[in-house]
């Protein structure tokens, strides 16, 4: 785990005391143990370590080999690396240190780009710089749970797990705010566009794509869809196996990937909410390891995870001494939202995002460098409200209903072309490859949980899991995202994600299995934001006078704790940005007619 910057130019490069040391202070979030780079003629490569697998002073990065061929920057974690570390010496190939770099890193070199993307299973974004073929290939995992910040002119390339040390060498029209995200912000619930950030010059990489640059040029490929997992005969095989036995496969399925999740050299904890999955989670893990600690979030109205917690470790025969409460209050909430949006320079997508931020700096405190979480399975399993208010309330589907706001706002032109076509688009392919369901209602479960997987998980949910976490140097793993694991679920029949006729209305299986093992205590409704919303909401906490775009932007009467955070984040953002003073913003209100997109 760690953070990286690598810039290329061709120009010659020479970067001053003072730009390192600044590349260096933007990067130690993600990675304080160890801080190296590499500086040639034409490129370079920034790495700031945090020590996971391997802590050995031999994988530090950038990794390089002896020759100064190849040259690697990689965050994240490969967790089959051992089993590809054991077929790759079965072919002849040696090893001088236990970490998964050096299985990618020969994996790169060995089978290429194409055929090391098709094999590895991981969280992960990297850069890999082939100096003999002047070959830069740059990449991100399957679901976007590392980040991959980028920047491309006719004479350079930079890319970054952070967009400070980008943003500080671009251009300054590259540094404007950047409109289509705006708008698209401001009248949806909050999604930043798929491949665009705030800033017109920088992008972000598609969760599943690849980018190679050769001669000047940039070619992006996406490697991978969440639909790719589905298979007809699988799906029709889950449709004729019992329920019963499908319980069992999901159960042993859960139980491999937090097993698999569980590896590590240093201090490991799991993070439990008091809902379903991270209690699963919870579960699983304490099962396995005894003396795993437990941590979670608690504060004055939000007491059920204080309440679950002991219970699950009761069952599984482990002290209560192992569960540690952090509390929270309105100050801490706050501070850790400016704090995470202002190191981050994206608004914060979840309203409980600065309470887990305070829960990863607990951890760092207490020298835990990884925490297991529950984020995935919502979006594969029909786990939010909208999935089955869809089907029997005819209501809007959430990611279908965003397709309608051109219409609404009159800002087709603008939008169209990002984040409104990729749905479109991937909804074509969706339907070709499930055209033999025949029943509209098991159609649309099908569709909606590939929509939610590939748009909503990659776009909101996973990019904050990671800002948080790495703002306080710790790695945030989630086990639902085993890629066996996720594969297995969207193979599956709607019955049995979505019940009209059982208690467990969404997410029907999980909360059978969570129920089965921890009894009616688990059986709760989903709550999500609602936890938070009596901070985000209050009035007199965030003193509204104080946030000019309040004042500006037109509001509804009484306006969601949803819309509140939305703006609340938007000025923060834009008051701690390197672009124009903050009047800029109120201009292109105006000028832009943004006033009532709220």
């Amino acid at each position: 785990m760690c953070g990286f910057f690598f810039y290329t130019s061709v120009n010659s490069i020479k970067q001053s005391k003072s730009e390192i040391v600044e590349i260096k202070n933007n990067l130690r979030g993600r990675g304080p143990d160890k801080f190296k780079y590499i500086e040639k003629k034409n490129f370079s490569m920034f790495f700031s370590r945090l020590s996971i697998l391997d802590p050995s002073r031999k994988s530090d990065q950038p990794f390089t080999d002896n020759k100064k061929k190849y040259f690697l920057v990689f965050n994240g974690e490969i967790y089959n690396y051992l089993e590809l570390k054991k077929k790759l010496i079965n072919e002849g190939i040696d090893f001088k240190t236990t970490s998964d770099t050096e299985v990618l890193f020969k994996l790169l070199i060995s089978k290429g780009i194409n055929e090391t993307l098709k094999i590895i299973q991981g969280m992960f974004s990297f850069v890999f710089y082939d100096v003999q073929k002047n070959k830069i290939y740059g990449a991100r995992d399957h679901f976007g749970q590392k980040p991959f910040y980028y920047y491309k002119s006719n004479t350079e390339f930079l890319a970054s797990t952070n967009i400070h040390p980008i943003l500080k060498k671009i251009k300054n029209q590259d540094k404007d705010l950047n409109i289509n995200t705006l708008q698209q912000y401001l009248c949806s619930s909050g999604i930043i566009p798929l491949n665009k950030t705030f800033f017109k010059g920088i992008s972000s990489l598609r969760a599943g794509s690849f980018i190679t640059i050769y001669k000047g040029k940039a070619t992006i490929k996406k490697y991978f869809r969440p639909i790719d997992l589905f298979y007809k005969k699988k799906y029709l095989e889950f449709k004729n196996t019992s329920e019963q036995n499908i319980l069992k496969i999901l159960d042993k399925k859960i139980k491999k990937a937090v097993e698999r999740h569980l590896i590590s050299d240093v201090n490991l904890a799991v993070t439990c909410s008091g809902g379903i999955d991270s209690s699963l989670v919870t579960s699983y893990a304490t099962e396995k390891d005894k003396t795993i600690l437990v941590l979670t979030n608690t504060s004055k109205g939000i007491e059920r995870s204080s309440k679950i917690v002991p219970k699950i470790l009761k069952k599984n025969k482990v002290s209560n001494k192992r569960a540690h409460f952090i509390k929270q209050n309105k100050n801490t909430y706050f501070n850790g939202l400016s704090k995470l949006v202002q190191s981050n320079l994206n608004p914060a997508r979840w309203g409980g995002g600065p309470p887990m931020m305070s829960l990863c700096e607990y951890a760092r405190k207490n020298k835990i460098k990884v925490l297991l979480g529950g984020d995935g399975v919502d979006e594969y399993f029909c786990g939010y409200n909208s999935f089955y208010n869809s089907l029997y309330k005819k209501s809007e589907y959430g990611l279908h209903s965003i397709l309608t706001l051109d219409k609404k706002f009159g800002i087709k032109k603008n939008l169209a072309d990002n984040f409104y076509m990729k749905i479109l688009e991937s909804k074509k392919i969706i339907s070709k490859k499930i055209n033999f369901i025949k029943d509209k209602k098991e159609k649309k479960i099908i569709t909606n949980t590939f929509l939610d997987t590939e748009f909503f998980l990659q776009n909101c949910t996973l990019p904050h899991s990671d800002e948080y976490s790495m703002q306080e140097s710790v790695e945030m793993r989630n086990p639902f995202l085993d890629i066996d694991l996720v594969e297995f679920c969207l193979n599956l029949p709607g019955k049995f994600k979505i019940s009209k006729n059982n208690r467990f209305k969404n997410k029907y299986l999980i909360r059978k299995l969570a129920s089965n093992k921890f009894g009616k205590f688990i059986d709760k409704e989903k709550e999500g934001t609602r936890n938070y919303s009596k901070f985000i909401a209050n009035k007199k906490f965030w003193n509204f006078d104080n946030f000019q775009i309040l004042r500006i932007i037109k509001m509804t009467n009484k306006p969601s704790y949803k819309e509140i955070f939305k703006i609340i984040n938007l000025e923060i953002l834009l008051r701690s940005t390197l672009t124009k003073n903050f009047n800029y913003f109120t201009d292109i209100v105006s000028k832009e007619g943004l006033k009532n997109l709220i």
